[in-house]
């Protein structure tokens, strides 16, 4: 969802793809001391286009950061704009592209077994399918592989599902990642997830007798190979036919509550409501198992929330709302006794901000109980690296997610 102002960055030439050149942009950390800051999102909307600057956070409350990415010749414009308005911030410049090539370049590992992959690497889209592969062939008497649609440049999508016994009336605990391509530890975490049941498939052999786990490692194929192969910074799908600059945002192309009075390019939701294949074809995996869903988890990244229903609203809680916010701390204070990592619990537009068409609410909207986005670490006021992780810390983050998604999973198995 970045948009590229072509007038302002350095591109170079790979087989398939121009490479986006990051050298001497800036991120700038501004602090929001109390409400009247607030009126920095009309000024900057003013001031600068849609194509220059790249939220990374959108602090919404007192304390909180906005955290903005742009170009060089964009932070010298906004510098002098927060300078003369007085706010409190820091601005970091360099060459970001050697820290965007993080996880990228390094030494084929080959599997020599299904289940030997590492949950210390950010494996690109082939090798995340290639994986599943193996460890179908290996564990086909509890793991399947489905492919459930195409997306817009024709890269097969699948998920996979793990339990015993081929009941399709099982109930289903379900996880994703992925939907924002460059968010890479959402897709590495739900592997973390996979290789840990695999590995401890004993631990689990009651529950998945009753329950079937299902997880979506890439809900946007296409724009994640983008972010690997030629712009780091890329968020939206690849469909670039009515905004050429971000393609659509797939968490804004659901159905429920989809509104399209917002011109951001960066947040594009589409021409319509499920205007693009890759929500198309999970929004049919959803209808038809709606009744059997009984906990979906949706990956991102950065910021340590756990989030649920309503993002289109503060004026009401969605239902359920107690016993979401009840697991929810749940999930953080077994996260918090892992590893330190502080998780705010709460509804989506309260903690946040307001959005619209987003699959979290969609989902709610099909009756299921426990709906949530984790926003995954590291934390939001996080003022190096964002959506970039150290390998030494996929692992790390990756159980994170396996913790919430464990709480979640034997949660839904106590009340059958």
């Amino acid at each position: 969802m970045f948009l590229l102002n072509i007038l302002f960055i350095t591109i170079f030439f790979t087989k398939n793809y121009c490479f986006v050149n990051y050298s001497n942009y800036s991120l700038f950390n501004i602090l929001l001391k109390n409400e009247n800051d607030y009126k920095i999102y009309k000024d900057l909307d003013k001031k600068f286009k849609d194509n220059e600057i790249d939220y990374w956070f959108r602090g919404k409350n007192p304390g909180q950061l906005i955290t903005i990415f742009a170009s060089s010749k964009v932070s010298l414009k906004l510098k002098n704009y927060l300078e003369i308005k007085k706010y409190n911030f820091n601005m970091t410049t360099k060459n970001w592209n050697k820290l965007f090539s993080l996880n990228k370049f390094r030494k084929k590992r080959f599997l020599r077994t299904g289940s030997d992959f590492q949950t210390n690497i950010l494996y690109s889209y082939n090798e995340i399918i290639n994986i599943l592969k193996s460890l179908v062939k290996k564990y086909r008497y509890f793991l399947s592989m489905h492919m459930y649609g195409e997306t817009y440049e024709n890269n097969l999508m699948y998920y996979v599902r793990i339990g015993y016994s081929n009941d399709k009336k099982k109930p289903l605990v379900v996880v994703d990642g992925g939907i924002h391509a460059r968010e890479w530890i959402s897709h590495a975490s739900t592997l973390v997830i996979l290789k840990y049941l695999i590995d401890n498939i004993n631990k689990y052999k009651e529950v998945l007798k009753k329950i079937d786990v299902i997880i979506f490692p890439v809900l946007n194929p296409d724009g994640y190979i983008y972010s690997r192969e030629a712009d780091r910074m890329w968020r939206g799908n690849r469909n670039l036919k009515h905004n050429k600059l971000c393609g659509v945002d797939l968490n804004r192309n659901y159905p429920f509550k989809w509104k399209n009075d917002d011109s951001h390019c960066l947040i594009y939701p589409g021409r319509h409501g499920l205007s693009e294949f890759e929500s198309l074809y999970h929004s049919l995996f959803l209808n038809k198992n709606e009744k059997n869903i009984k906990s979906y988890i949706s990956f991102h990244s950065f910021g340590r929330f756990i989030l649920f229903p309503w993002t289109y609203t503060k004026k009401k809680n969605a239902k359920d709302y107690n016993d979401m916010i009840k697991l929810g701390k749940k999930m953080a204070n077994k996260i918090k006794q892992y590893n330190n990592a502080s998780y705010q619990v709460g509804s989506a537009s309260k903690m946040l901000y307001k959005a619209y068409g987003t699959s979290l609410d969609y989902i709610k909207s099909l009756g299921i109980k426990y709906t949530y986005v984790i926003e995954l670490s590291p934390p939001y006021n996080d003022q190096k690296n964002g959506f970039i992780v150290e390998d030494s810390d996929i692992t790390t983050i990756g159980n994170e997610a396996l913790i919430a998604f464990n709480e979640t999973l034997f949660q839904v198995y106590s009340e059958l």
